[in-house]
């Protein structure tokens, strides 16, 4: 297997934060005003009464000094799901379906960088390095520019790994198989975010596969896979 070292694209540490996002440690005022209108047509998507916002997150690489031309900027609507409804699961697959809906269907950028919505049920787990309130213009978890340590050896194996199971799933056409590995990905991630963080070997290779579109890749072939299933072929009729 060829060892490739990663880019300093792919893994980037500044000394500042992105001057086109901040300003002096706070958001530039365009640009929360652009987060600000674009967040009011989200909650016209997500069918979601405004006064239920509890708070407009920024989080992720540009929230954080590891940003990079790839980077996107992670707008986040937190919301307590109880407020909606008892059964949180199901107000989590509603959300989750839409945001993923609305981020296939729309391209809108910020100052380069493409916005990608998110709701978050309040009070849940989210790891990151950096995230500012949009609503009360500060930090509630201010980034530090330190320099991460990454194993890139470790990190291409990992990348080559994931890369072949997608590849093995897609051609195998198995529902199951695809189901199994998406949800392996994901929990890959998580697990990677929770125990080191943004810098985790297993959210790095998480980033770069979505970068390249092999997580979509690997998410179609799904969909295609499992409406084949469910649908009923139309019958040829002799004339």
């Amino acid at each position: 297997m060829k060892i490739r070292l990663l880019s300093k694209a792919h893994v980037a540490q500044h000394s500042s934060l992105e001057p086109n996002i901040w300003s002096s440690g706070h958001l530039r005022p365009e640009v929360a005003t652009a987060i600000k209108n674009i967040a009011e047509e989200l909650y016209d998507f997500f069918d979601l009464p405004a006064d239920l916002v509890q708070d407009l997150k920024f989080t992720g690489s540009l929230a954080n000094y590891n940003y990079t031309k790839y980077s996107d900027i992670d707008l986040h609507l937190v919301v307590d799901f109880m407020d909606i409804s008892d059964n949180t699961e199901m107000v989590k697959k509603f959300f989750d379906a839409r945001r993923r809906l609305w981020n296939q269907k729309h391209k809108i950028t910020i100052k380069g960088y493409e916005v990608e919505a998110y709701v978050e049920n309040m009070g849940e787990k989210h790891v990151s390095s950096g995230a500012y309130s949009i609503l009360d213009g500060d930090w509630i978890k201010k980034p530090s520019p330190i320099r991460p340590r990454i194993d890139s050896i470790a990190l291409n194996l990992k990348i080559d790994a994931l890369k072949d199971s997608v590849e093995s799933a897609i051609k195998s056409e198995d529902l199951g198989m695809l189901e199994a590995l998406k949800e392996k990905i994901t929990k890959m991630r998580r697990c990677g975010l929770e125990k080191g963080g943004e810098y985790s070997i297993e959210n790095l290779a998480f980033k770069k596969l979505r970068r390249e579109g092999i997580i979509k890749k690997l998410h179609d072939a799904y969909t295609a896979r499992y409406d084949q299933k469910y649908s009923l072929p139309e019958e040829v009729r002799r004339t």
